[in-house]
């Protein structure tokens, strides 16, 4: 168990499978590598997945894999924790979020904290074969802290 999910309460039965994948979504998006965006194409999503985030909304593999490459240009760490986790689906197929990012801005910093809400779907066809992957993630977060500790970083 890592700290993405060392205080989570599980709301509903949720196979451990399930929640390995949800961690490792957030291992890697916590972990500064160029080949993230390759290690969610290959270890987390569906090739015909879809991400929909603040900045907009992507499809398919080769987006997925685009995906994280600026996600440090402006950040030095950061850290998501799941608090609560909601299953829902035959499967607990369906699953709905609720936690916490924090991250450091790399110019200035300054800390931050966010709190975010996600929806994580788990592809049907991968249920079965022990290796679940995502069909598609959602998030929905206020933004206006990251802006605003990003905007006082390129004023300096």
């Amino acid at each position: 168990m890592s700290y993405v999910t060392a205080q989570t309460v599980w709301m509903t039965p949720t196979p451990s499978s399930i929640q390995d994948l949800l961690q490792d979504f957030f291992v890697i998006a916590d972990t500064p590598d160029p080949e993230a965006g390759n290690l969610w194409a290959d270890r987390v999503f569906q090739s015909d997945a879809s991400l929909v985030t603040s900045q907009g909304a992507i499809s398919g593999e080769q987006a997925i894999r685009n995906s994280r490459k600026h996600a440090w240009d402006a950040i030095k760490s950061r850290k998501h924790f799941i608090r609560r986790a909601y299953a829902g689906g035959q499967n607990a197929e369906d699953i709905m979020i609720h936690g916490d990012m924090h991250a450091t801005i790399r110019s200035t910093g300054q800390e931050i904290s966010v709190p975010f809400a996600a929806r994580f779907v788990v592809g049907k066809d991968s249920i079965g074969s022990g290796k679940p992957k995502l069909s598609s993630y959602e998030v929905w977060a206020d933004s206006a802290p990251l802006a605003s500790a990003l905007q006082q970083a390129n004023a300096k």
